[in-house]
């Protein structure tokens, strides 16, 4: 269709001029005013957080009069249909409820918003430019009813408004009232916009765990404490545990069984996702950490982009890239690392370190030189994409967590698809699981002994969906949960109500689970709000 305005001094060019007082974001019109949803969205999973954080900081300083100029609802349509009768409209983009009179009546989570005056948060009143396009199925000229600078705007704001960030509410009682904001700073936290502290205890929340009657469970590492994402976990002592976790930059943190946290490895490239302690057999590099690692911290293709694996020195902290891991026989990246364990040393499996990637369903071999190689690419249609690794207590059989994933999205899996396989030295699956009926199988370790009457069982965590597309202020489902397996073979659950659980180990009598809570990949916002619980038998 062809724009044709009814305005003849009305502008249509490639990169129109915003309104008066928007001078300061107009050098980002020519990147970000596109024409749908899709191609903003492309725009900023191609951007560098350097890039988006220039247009939050540009945005941010105009917000005021942004939300003065637009409707109240950035933009979003509150009624579509043509005719019919009603008391009031209710915006569906953030539940704003109007009456019509234009006046606001009411919002969620009202009492929680810090210096709300719904008085002033009445539609605003727009002038309106109309302009006409031809119909080609009907030859009919059409009223699109749109003014093209209040589209731009509307575009730039809409930029920010699929970002994870508060209700529009918020922000406007932010910018209504910054000196009042500034006296009741403990009330609100950069993200980069702020949120109100009930939303923020909402997403720090500690989820509704609940343990079988012969266990007992306790919070070891609340959130918001240090931990953002953590992975996984190695047994140092019986005291002492270390955690790999790969949000912001990446960090190796140690944990003491008493709740104390500091940090081992301050990573500044590629954050660790899981991580296992070179044996005697490593030779020289015996007792150092090795890890599967993002090639890149904050990558929207991070799924996509070679693991590293890298080599850290506990003393320093320090860590040096190993290999990054390569093709498989089909060509496709070595991508989607999960777990990496050292085999055991009196064993088949021994002397190498053993990796799984995820998004091209592959096990790799690390040998002392540094050699990374394929060692089985797992054919996932009849065994699913591979988890977590262990091994039995006789070392003679590797235990191989799977995901089977769904025909149309292999991104999501299916609830009791999940299972733990059986894989020899040779690379051969035994037909016969160890365990079926799981989800999202993570890390896996046998109960020593001072672990009372469920001493040599398998324990396993299952995060259930990983709920990565879940917003930054959004509570993640509470659906992950801890599993043993009887001598019988049987499946039985230990803890539920957990929100994304992974590492798992046993310090002491204790078994410890780490729980990474909300990855919010939407926005690539990361919050402290991973968590660590202890699981005791009766």
């Amino acid at each position: 269709m062809t724009a044709q305005p009814d305005d003849p001094t009305a502008s249509h060019s490639a990169h129109p001029q915003l309104p008066a007082g928007f001078d300061a974001v107009q050098g980002f019109v020519s990147a970000w005013v596109l024409p749908d949803s899709n191609a903003r969205a492309a725009k900023r999973q191609a951007s560098t957080m350097a890039e988006i954080r220039a247009f939050y900081d540009a945005m941010l300083a105009v917000a005021r009069p942004a939300m003065d100029y637009l409707s109240r609802h950035r933009g979003h349509v509150v009624e579509t249909r043509e005719s019919g009768k009603c008391a009031a409209f209710t915006c569906g983009f953030h539940g704003w409820t109007y009456d019509l009179a234009g006046a606001l009546r009411g919002l969620p989570d009202e009492a929680g918003i810090h210096g709300l005056s719904k008085s002033s948060l009445s539609i605003v009143a727009l002038a309106r430019t109309s302009f006409f396009a031809r119909n080609k199925r009907t030859d009919e000229e059409v009223n699109m009813r749109h003014s093209p600078l209040l589209l731009t705007v509307i575009c730039l704001w809409t930029c920010l408004a699929s970002a994870p960030m508060t209700i529009a509410a918020e922000a406007s009682a932010r910018a209504s009232s910054p000196t009042e904001m500034e006296k009741d700073a403990p009330d609100w936290v950069q993200l980069p916009l702020s949120v109100s502290k009930a939303t923020l205890a909402r997403v720090f929340a500690v989820p509704p765990i609940k343990t079988a009657d012969e266990f007992t469970f306790t919070v070891l590492v609340p959130p918001r404490t240090q931990l953002y994402d953590p992975f996984d976990i190695h047994v140092v002592d019986d005291t002492t545990v270390w955690v790999a976790d790969d949000a912001k930059s990446g960090a190796i943190f140690e944990v003491t069984t008493d709740g104390h946290v500091a940090v081992l490895a301050d990573i500044k490239q590629h954050a660790p996702i899981s991580l296992d302690v070179a044996p005697p057999s490593f030779g020289k590099f015996a007792g150092q950490i090795y890890t599967v690692a993002f090639a890149k911290p904050e990558k929207a293709g991070g799924w996509e982009l070679p693991d590293a694996i890298t080599r850290i020195d506990p003393a320093t902290g320090r860590d040096t890239v190993v290999c990054f891991l390569p093709e498989n026989d089909a060509h496709e990246p070595g991508a989607g690392g999960f777990f990496a364990r050292f085999g055991p040393e009196h064993g088949p499996f021994a002397g190498k370190l053993w990796v799984t990637a995820a998004s091209n369903h592959t096990l790799y071999q690390v040998t002392p030189d540094g050699a990374c190689t394929p060692f089985l690419t797992v054919d996932l249609a009849k065994w699913g994409s591979p988890r977590g690794i262990g091994f039995t207590p006789d070392g003679e059989t590797m235990l191989l967590g799977s995901a089977a994933p769904t025909p149309g999205n292999r991104a999501k899996t299916i609830p009791g698809g999940g299972r733990i396989l059986r894989v020899s030295a040779a690379g051969t699956i035994t037909p016969q699981p160890f365990v079926n009926g799981l989800h999202e199988p993570g890390a896996m370790a046998f109960a020593p002994q001072r672990f009372g009457r469920f001493a040599g069982e398998l324990f396993i965590s299952d995060a259930g969906d990983w709920n990565n597309e879940v917003e930054a202020t959004e509570r993640v489902p509470s659906d992950g949960r801890v599993y043993r397996v009887t001598p019988q073979g049987e499946l039985v659950l230990v803890a539920s109500g957990l929100a994304n659980p992974v590492g798992v180990a046993f310090a002491g009598d204790s078994l410890l689970i780490s729980d990474i809570n909300g990855d919010f990949h939407i926005g690539a916002q990361k919050f402290a709000d991973g968590f660590m619980v202890m699981i005791k038998v009766r």
